[in-house]
């Protein structure tokens, strides 16, 4: 049934709020886009590429003048997203000034919880500089096939056992927080097994997909307070969904997520321009999909179409008409908006997680003291030492805080793993290591 007229006026203006959308240009030549973005469409947030990216001086120049736009035309504030998991996935990257970064998979072979939370803490300064305050990332995708191409190829899995994946961007996600950035673990219900690229097409991982390895770091980051979104995959499994892949399913976002697994928090999709979603169902009944399915923000990468058209108009359009007529309920809508408002009065207070959401069930909230509470000179983590357990470290605050300040000579050409390892070397008495091992699942 459409939706009493003044209920309709009252959410269609805020429609916009439900977008993620990635821009071209880099300083003036953005200008048009950001104003059409911001104070026509009405966004949520943008979201910046390498092409976004000349060097750190004007990154930051950029989000201050999208920020500066959102004040002068009346929107709300704005969410400024990138992909910086490290490695080869990072928009910051080294050759535009920026210091080079480990990726997951160094991480992983590392070994080490307390050298991730010091390399999390590093990039999210990063960030924080330039004036961005979501990172789309720590990819939680177990990599558990070799053959995987666009996971486990670039170096984006911490690895193979769902307990390490689980450990380590955990302590990546607690660097994060140290530094105010609010985070997004991805991609769900799993990528890591799947034989193809869903940036390219289709993508079936129901004879590959294993729930009970690639859904327990979800699980467990939830439990821990570390979930702050969620990004969905553009993966097709029968066994949850026949018709939809994950982004667009209604199965696997409400039911699975949602209602199985007591997710309250927001869900974001993955980019709907990708060959898995746009070449099969176009970006208008793409977004209204997504809305419907459970998702909370609809990613658009690229906001130029190869007509010329705007892809946010186009879906902005489609929302609205899916509103409008009932497809899409005021309701859904309604709660979207509110995990929006709720994400930027966090992304606003420097990412603070004290406060989390009362739609989780009581169940699924975590009921001993989370690190973040604790002081930060007794907060733990661990090194892993194989199938031999853990070795718990304690890391004084103040060798986190040295190693944030340092900075590499310009004359220094540093590897990113030399750099990272230099966290430990700050102080040789900042961490004290003692032997204990504890049960595999701790």
């Amino acid at each position: 049934m459409p939706p009493d007229p003044a209920r309709f006026e009252a959410v269609a203006p805020r429609l916009g709020q439900l977008l993620l959308v990635g821009f071209r240009g880099t300083e003036g030549d953005a200008e048009d886009d950001l104003q059409r973005l911001i104070c026509g469409a009405r966004v949520g947030g943008i979201l910046l590429f390498g092409r976004n990216v000349v060097d750190p001086g004007q990154v930051t120049r950029l989000t201050e003048r999208a920020r500066a736009i959102a004040r002068d035309c009346g929107a709300l504030s704005l969410l400024v997203a990138v992909d910086a998991e490290g490695g080869q996935v990072m928009r910051l990257r080294p050759d535009a000034g920026y210091g080079p970064t480990l990726s997951a998979r160094e991480l992983g072979a590392s070994h080490d919880l307390a050298l991730t939370e010091l390399e999390g803490l590093r990039i999210g300064r990063m960030l924080r500089d330039a004036g961005i305050n979501w990172n789309l990332a720590p990819v939680v995708d177990v990599g558990y096939n070799p053959a995987n191409p666009v996971i486990v190829a670039y170096g984006r899995s911490f690895g193979a056992d769902p307990r390490r994946v689980t450990a380590l961007a955990g302590a990546w996600i607690r660097g994060m927080h140290a530094a105010g950035i609010l985070t997004a673990l991805k991609h769900f219900p799993g990528h890591g097994s799947s034989f193809a690229d869903s940036h390219h097409g289709f993508v079936d991982v129901t004879a590959t997909a294993d729930a009970a390895v690639e859904l327990l770091p979800y699980r467990t980051l939830m439990d821990a307070q570390l979930a702050d979104s969620i990004m969905t995959a553009h993966v097709f499994n029968k066994r949850l969904d026949r018709k939809y892949p994950a982004t667009l399913s209604r199965r696997t976002v409400t039911g699975l997520l949602r209602h199985q697994l007591g997710f309250g928090g927001l869900v974001i999709s993955d980019d709907l321009r990708m060959g898995a979603i746009e070449g099969r169902y176009g970006i208008d009944r793409a977004a209204v999909l997504t809305l419907g399915a459970g998702v909370d923000v609809a990613l658009i990468a690229d906001d130029r179409l190869p007509d010329g058209r705007s892809a946010a108009e186009v879906a902005l359009w489609a929302m609205r008409h899916a509103v409008g007529t009932g497809r899409l309920s005021i309701e859904r809508v309604t709660e979207a908006l509110a995990r929006v408002r709720t994400l930027k009065q966090r992304a606003e207070n420097g990412g603070t997680v004290s406060e989390w959401d009362s739609r989780i069930p009581a169940a699924r909230r975590p009921a001993a003291v989370a690190a973040e509470d604790q002081a930060p000179s007794k907060r733990t983590t661990s090194s892993l030492r194989g199938s031999e357990g853990w070795a718990p470290r304690r890391m004084q605050a103040s060798a986190a805080a040295a190693f944030a300040k340092r900075s590499p000579s310009s004359k220094e050409v540093r590897s990113a793993r030399v750099t990272a390892r230099a966290a430990l070397k700050v102080s040789p008495a900042a961490v004290v290591s003692r032997t204990a091992t504890a049960k595999p699942g701790a």
